[in-house]
């Protein structure tokens, strides 16, 4: 038999003899015809010069007739270059047998349209047309698949469930154990679908069972051992979705998740997955990026610990490695920043959001940027990478530059945000008792790391980092930072820090200021990072820089010690690109700090921009001011670069 290549050169040259089938794969091709339907990436196949189409997806396999001969082919996945056919590594796999029966000239095959040519010739055998297969069965009554036992539902709040299955405008009964089984009816739509929003109930470790049943089939659902309690969601990228088991910490905190069982986790990334009581073995089985997060389970804790024990925390983690944010926006959030039909957007939204948004949340955490980094020059390691704006290789329809990616991630950040919140249940409501305003979203500032090839020097990741501060704009909006633990060590790379708890203690107190400052009883507001106010020249030093803050700050070493990376990749503090050093005269003290310029006969130009922690790897040594001996609430002061007054 003839290779693929021969086959379509040979069909496309005779006319005669031969059942003329043309088939090819090349978009340029297919844009040659005079087509006006997009190419997809799903490919299509094009029959008889331009006649009738029948998509063909990878792993289908589809029966075609080339110079005579009936080919069989499975396609598995295919790889073009303009003006050149069947390139790539793999292709379709050809099988070919006789064809057997005569056709007349003019005459048409299968669904494909062979088109018979003139004069006698052969006609390719078509595969008998199988049965008509049976009806299909109903789809099995009850509750969504979010929703499962062990699950904790929203307290405060009117809970929602729902499901399908039912039958279609026929009445669901919907009861809880607790309430002597008075059920609530609610009517299904047409498909079956229904949906019911219980009455708003306190917290409580106390489970109860949940029933649902169809009046008219009688098939019922139970949803066992639900608790209601604080749900919230731990969304991103790797280091979200970085394993508690690969923690600095997981000798003793993966036992530990024993003493949780009202904390309930969720991995809805996973196929199948359902609600799990909290354990070492729920938690912690496995290695690098799975079972559970490290930094969910850190806040969920934390969370649970902070409302005094007696609240369940429901967890809620879908996070995706290496994931750009426009892969979680939904297409009204990209929009509103010149995104549109751009490749891989909206993927992840629409599998690992859009089931979510009926649930009621308290709200959302959030640990990315790290692939929006990647559109810059640097990350030559991950080739394909979708540029983190909707750029690609061979498509470059954006800014990719440093430049460009931090623009468009300042806008996308508190799109999506918004976007959420508006089409979440519940999103832009408070909840009784908490913090007026929408639901709080809090994200973690990224880390340090040093694996593109701008190093040293490189400062793509320091403009995502203050790219993700526009988010801040928004009501109910947090911030933790996770910049002064790197982890040049790391096993998985040092873009995955395996200091975890730090940021999840961050994110729970994050979330005491935005959501829980005003509960019953009151928790205590804790100051966070502190902000530059001001960064004026000094009036009694050349050299000198007066920086200002929003709080008493001290300054102290690195938390892990000196640069642990090359000297050149670490940053502190330059003043007009010139190194420059930090102090605090007890003369001044409070919320001021005193940057100088090193060299004695440096002076500090009029306009000079003074920069601190503006690079990939920065090393902080100003934190808020010590509110505690062992420092467990120490804040990090938050980079910045600004133009000296």
């Amino acid at each position: 038999s003839m290779n693929r290549m021969a086959a379509l050169v040979a069909v496309t040259a005779m006319s005669v003899g031969v059942c003329s089938q043309s088939m090819e794969w090349s978009p340029d091709w297919y844009l040659g015809m005079g087509s006006t339907t997009p190419w997809t990436e799903t490919g299509n196949m094009y029959c008889g010069g331009g006649g009738p189409q029948k998509p063909v997806t990878w792993g289908e396999s589809f029966t075609d007739c080339y110079h005579g001969c009936l080919q069989s082919a499975t396609c598995s996945q295919f790889f073009f270059t303009n003006g050149t056919r069947w390139t790539g590594q793999t292709g379709c796999v050809i099988t070919e047998t006789p064809c057997t029966v005569p056709c007349t000239a003019g005459e048409c095959g299968n669904w494909d349209s062979y088109v018979c040519a003139e004069g006698p010739a052969s006609k390719c055998t078509v595969p008998p047309t199988p049965p008509s297969p049976p009806p299909a069965p109903p789809p099995p009554f009850g509750f969504d698949r979010v929703l499962s036992d062990h699950m904790v539902l929203q307290r405060e709040v009117p809970a929602r469930v729902w499901g399908a299955g039912a039958t279609p405008n026929g009445t669901v009964m919907v009861a809880l154990s607790d309430t002597a089984g008075t059920p609530v009816a609610v009517t299904a739509n047409a498909t079956g679908e229904w949906t019911i929003d219980l009455a708003s109930r306190q917290g409580s470790t106390v489970a109860v069972n949940i029933t649902a049943v169809d009046s008219t089939t009688k098939r019922t659902s139970v949803l066992q051992d639900v608790l209601f309690g604080d749900v919230w969601g731990c969304h991103g990228q790797s280091n979200m979705a970085f394993g508690l088991g690969q923690d600095i910490n997981a000798s003793t905190i993966c036992p530990a998740a024993d003493n949780f069982p009202n904390i309930r986790l969720l991995v809805f990334t996973n196929p199948g997955a359902t609600w799990e009581v909290a354990s070492s073995k729920t938690a912690c089985t496995g290695t690098g990026f799975s079972p559970f997060s490290a930094v969910c389970f850190y806040f969920g804790m934390n969370t649970f610990q902070n409302l005094g024990g007696d609240v369940p925390v429901g967890l809620v983690y879908s996070a995706v490695g290496g994931t750009s944010i426009e892969r979680w926006s939904g297409p009204d959030a990209l929009a509103q920043c010149n995104q549109t039909g751009v490749v891989q957007q909206s993927n992840l939204w629409i599998p690992h959001i859009i089931p979510l948004l009926p649930m009621r949340m308290s709200g959302w955490t959030w640990y990315q940027g790290e692939s929006n980094v990647a559109c810059s020059t640097s990350w030559k390691w991950m080739p394909g990478l979708n540029c983190g704006i909707g750029c690609s290789e061979t498509q470059p329809i954006c800014d990719a530059s440093i430049a460009g990616c931090a623009s468009f991630y300042a806008c996308a950040f508190p799109a999506m945000i918004s976007d959420w919140r508006n089409k979440w249940n519940g999103g832009t409501e408070s909840i009784p008792g908490r913090t007026p305003g929408p639901r709080p979203f809090i994200f973690v500032e990224l880390a340090p790391y040093t694996e593109g090839v701008g190093e040293p020097g490189d400062i793509s990741t320091a403009v995502i980092r203050e790219s993700q501060l526009a988010a801040l704009s928004l009501p109910s909006v947090a911030m933790a930072a996770a910049y002064d633990y790197g982890d040049p060590n790391s096993p998985l790379g040092n873009i995955h820090p395996r200091y975890k708890a730090p940021v999840g203690r961050r994110l729970a107190l994050a979330a005491q200021n935005i959501s829980y400052a005003n509960s019953a009883p009151p928790i205590v507001s804790i100051p966070m990072n502190p902000t530059l106010v001001t960064a004026s020249r000094s009036s009694t030093d050349p050299r000198g820089v007066v920086l200002q803050f929003d709080r008493p700050v001290d300054l102290r070493p690195p938390v892990l010690g000196a640069c642990p990376v090359a000297a050149a990749s670490c940053v502190w503090l330059t003043i007009a690109g010139l190194n420059a050093t930090l102090s605090q005269p007890s003369t001044v003290g409070g919320s001021i700090v005193l940057a100088t310029l090193q060299a004695s006969a440096q002076t500090v130009p009029p306009g000079a921009v003074v920069a601190y922690l503006y690079g990939d790897w920065p090393v902080p040594t100003i934190y808020g001011a010590s509110l505690e001996a062992s420092r467990m609430y120490d804040f990090p002061a938050r980079p910045f670069h600004t133009t000296v007054a």
